[in-house]
């Protein structure tokens, strides 16, 4: 049963994905990137700012979910872009690093909406208790969605250029 609600596989495709495709190995820099900036933002966030006022919360609450849903759609979209594609059979490793380029960004789509449901969750939570829980758990609350806030925005960045760059190679081959 809780096979079908397991979402360890997505952490470990996408954590795979942050590598240098020259020397296959994990790229330091990329979680320096994606997990190390958050957590210096979001403090600074926090020091300069405070707790999220529960206004704000409303806000970020129903953006991410409109993106969670938006980014379902995008799994169909890399989906058939690849389905569809008109690479020529002479060309199989182009259309492998196709196929694997869109399996690696449908692994990425994953965790970004695994990101979104979390911020929704957390927001959900921090409304409904915000006035019952204590003054640390509030800050901690508003580091989390700072910190996956910003994390969420940095992968919508890669899923942008991964999608670019997808699409792109596509366009080239049906131009000629």
């Amino acid at each position: 049963m809780m096979s079908k609600i397991d979402i360890r596989e997505i952490f470990c495709d996408h954590f795979s994905t942050l590598k240098d495709y020259s020397t296959k190995k994990t790229k330091i820099t990329d979680f320096i990137i994606f997990f190390g900036i958050p957590s210096i933002i979001a403090p600074g966030l926090i020091w300069r700012y405070g707790t999220l006022p529960i206004t704000l919360i409303v806000v970020i609450g129903t953006s991410l979910s409109v993106f969670a849903s938006l980014l379902l759609n995008l799994f169909v979209l890399t989906y058939n872009t690849v389905l569809k594609s008109k690479i020529p059979e002479s060309s199989q490793r182009e259309r492998s690093l196709q196929k694997k380029l869109a399996l690696e960004i449908n692994s990425n789509i994953a965790f970004a909406i695994v990101i979104a449901l979390t911020i929704v969750v957390l927001v959900l939570y921090f409304g409904i208790a915000h006035d019952s829980i204590s003054k640390p758990c509030v800050i901690f609350l508003t580091f989390l969605i700072y910190f996956l806030g910003i994390l969420f925005g940095l992968k919508i960045l890669m899923l942008l250029k991964r999608i670019y760059i997808l699409l792109k190679g596509e366009l080239f081959h049906l131009n000629g």
